[in-house]
Parts: structure tokens; sequence; C-alpha cells
């Protein structure tokens, strides 16, 4: 029975519906001046190291997609990309949307049908190197390395269709930032990182299980201990009626701790006026030694096979008295 109320009898579990993905995917064009060390005119990703006095510009495509394992249905996608120059612990330069359009010539589009955005943006090295010039020499500061950040910022808002009639929405945002660092290393040279970055999401439901095996399990559990009470009530009587009887301490073990207060005495003990039965030997050795005498002690047999033994104490016409019976053998 224990067992079967151990069980649960309901469990709420979670389970996957569909999986989707946000991606951002950050491509780029660097044009090469003239030099003999690469024998082509630009370096795409993974192509070799942007060495700074050898790039003319480079143009950089952000595209945003969304992937979804069920139908989709995209109902609005806020999306806006912002940009920032930093020197490290020095100063930091936000631009708005006039700036980004006049200096990086950034663009922005989004197309539904295809579940993605994206953003253009044009770094002439040589324009960005005078900007750091300009802004450390207004605060008096001096900057070798500097950084461009990049922050798209996606707000989505999509419907998925996870069965016929179970419409389940999507309201996420994400913002795949990528920081572009110019002036690293020597010689100088442009590093860009985590050209891909992905953000993953489930769409789950919550599932009622009722173990109904475990509800019938108790009830038999319970029936069948209701049955086994009674009948083990009964058996433990017939048990106890028909147990031998505890073999009776031998006289001697229950004389050995007061064998200095007891006298052994032929003669039966003589009636009193008042007779005091004691339940121990022990309680009447205790009112031994408060009156100051002794215990008298004498035996009669009896005719089953046992003698009686009787412990006593006189004390005017008061009887202390202790009886005990035991196999007339010992």
């Amino acid at each position: 029975m224990y067992y079967t109320h151990q069980l649960p009898t309901e469990e709420y579990t979670t389970f996957p519906l569909c999986t989707y993905q946000h991606g951002g995917t950050y491509d780029y064009t660097a044009k090469l001046k003239p030099n003999l060390l690469y024998n082509q005119p630009t370096l795409k990703p993974g192509q070799g190291p942007l060495y700074t006095k050898l790039i003319d510009h480079i143009n950089i495509t952000f595209t945003y997609t969304f992937a979804c394992s069920h139908p989709t249905n995209i109902t609005s996608i806020e999306y806006q990309a912002n940009t920032e120059l930093e020197s490290p612990e020095k100063w930091t330069k936000n631009f708005n949307a006039t700036d980004m359009l006049y200096i990086f010539q950034l663009t922005n589009t989004v197309n539904f049908t295809q579940q993605k955005a994206t953003t253009n943006l044009f770094l002439n090295t040589t324009q960005i190197n005078e900007l750091v010039r300009t802004l450390d020499r207004d605060i008096g500061t001096s900057t070798s390395q500097y950084n461009l950040m990049v922050k798209p910022e996606i707000d989505i808002e999509a419907y998925v269709t996870v069965a016929a009639a179970d419409v389940r929405s999507i309201h996420e945002s994400f913002a795949p930032s990528l920081k572009i660092e110019f002036g690293i290393g020597s010689p100088s040279h442009i590093s860009m990182e985590n050209l891909r970055q992905t953000k993953t999401g489930t769409i789950t439901d919550t599932r009622h299980i009722i173990y109904a095996w475990v509800m019938n399990w108790r009830i038999a559990s319970l029936l069948a201990t209701a049955i086994t009470i009674p009948l083990l009530t009964v058996t433990t009587w017939f048990y106890l009626k028909a147990k031998p009887p505890s073999p009776a301490k031998p006289i001697k073990k229950i004389i050995g701790p007061h064998k200095e207060l007891i006298a052994e005495t032929t003669q039966k003990p003589p009636e009193a006026t008042t007779t005091i039965n004691i339940k121990t030997l022990e309680d009447l050795a205790k009112i031994s030694e408060a009156l100051i005498k002794p215990i008298l002690h004498s035996t009669s047999p009896t005719t089953n096979g046992q003698t009686i033994h009787i412990f006593y104490i006189i004390d005017n016409n008061t009887k202390y008295q202790f009886k005990t019976a035991t196999p007339t053998k010992t």
C-alpha cells in the first residue's frame, strides 16, 4: 500500500510543438588598394587579413532571417540598425539617422515574403580615421585602436500554425551586434568576429496526464488492507490464547538481590489484623529497610507442580507480603 501511495496519480508533461530560429549573418567585401600581397581586387571573409593600409573601403551587409518548422505568418517586423564609434575607455560617438546615411550610406530593407531583413553599410576607412582624429583633437585624447559597433534591433510578431486549428504567436526581439575593430596588432589590421549569430526558440504545450491504473492500485491495496487487518487481529488473539505461559523465574534469581534482608522460616505466616499485598519483592525490600525489619520467607507446595513462596514482614498487627510461584523442582 505504501508503494502505491507514493506513485503520482497525475502529471503535467511539457512537449515541443515546433521550433524556430532567428539568424543574423554579416558579410563583407573589402575593396583593396593596388598591392603585391593579394592577387585580387577584393577580399571576402576567410580570404585573408584586412590590413588597414591595403583597404580602400568595405561594404558590409547584414541579413536577418526567420525560419520555423511549421507554417508561419509574419505580421510585423520592426527593424532598425544603430551604429556607434568608440575609443575604448575614452569616448563613444553615437550616430543619428542623418549621420548613418551620410557617413555610412546605411540602408535598411524588410522583405515579409522572404521573412528577412537586410542592412547595407559603406565604410570608408580614411573617412572613419579622420573622424577619430577630429574627436581626439576636440576631446584631447589620443586613439590608436578604435571600434565601430553595428547594432541591429529586430522585433518580430508572427503566428505559427502548429495543428489544424491551433495557431500560436511569437513576440520576440533579436539584437545580433557586430564589433569592427580598427588598428589591431602590428601591422595594423581590421578585425570582425561573430559574423554568424543565431537565437533559437521552441513553442511548447503542457499535457495533463491522469494515471487511472495508479488509482486502481490504490483502491485494491486499501481493500486488501481492510481484509487483512481483521484477519491479523483474529490470528493474533488465537496466538496469544494458545501461547504457553512464560517460564517462571528461578527463586534464587528472585531472592538474589535481597538475600541479606531475607530470613527463612518453616512456619506459615501468622494471621494479622491487616494484610497488605506488595506487587514486587523489590518494593517489599524497601519496606524492610524503612521498618528495619527482616523479610521472612516460607513455602507451601500446591497440587499443580508449583511451590508458593511467601515473603512477608510483620509490623505489630500489619503484615506486608509478596507471593510468587515457581516450579517445585526449583
